[in-house]
Formats: structure tokens, C-alpha cells, sequence
């Protein structure tokens, strides 16, 4: 098991994705707060693209375990 499957067990939590959502709307809000609505815009997209390659990661790396797991059959 590798460190990403094991911080991440469930990547399909829709509690996760909840999360992820709220963490981009925030960063979106206190960013367009501070500065202009496009940086704001702006901090929104790259926080949902954070949020979406964490879990594309995890998906490969619990793949990659499974695969090695049956390749390798551990004994």
C-alpha cells in the first residue's frame, strides 16, 4: 500500500468532493474579495484542478497497487 492510498483510502467520498468544492469556492471568494473577480476566477480554476489531479493520482496509484498486487502475487 503506498503512502497516497493510504492518506486517501476512498476516493470517491462524496464527502471529498464536497470538500474539494468548498476549498474552491473559498479561495474563489476571498481571492475575488481581496483583488479583482478574474484573479478570483482564477484561484476558483486552480483549486478545482488541484482538487481533480489529487484524485486522478489516487485512482492511478490505488491501479497501480492493485495490478502489482496481482502481478506479483505476494506469499
Amino acid at each position: 500500500m503506498s503512502l497516497t492510498s493510504t492518506a486517501r483510502p476512498n476516493s470517491d467520498n462524496p464527502l471529498a468532493l464536497a470538500a474539494w468544492s468548498l476549498v474552491a469556492l473559498g479561495s474563489a471568494a476571498s481571492t475575488a474579495f481581496l483583488t479583482t473577480p478574474a484573479w478570483g476566477a482564477v484561484a476558483g480554476v486552480v483549486a478545482a484542478l488541484v482538487g481533480l489531479a489529487a484524485r486522478a493520482l489516487t485512482r492511478a496509484s490505488n491501479a497501480v497497487d492493485r495490478i502489482l498486487d496481482e502481478e506479483l502475487d505476494h506469499r
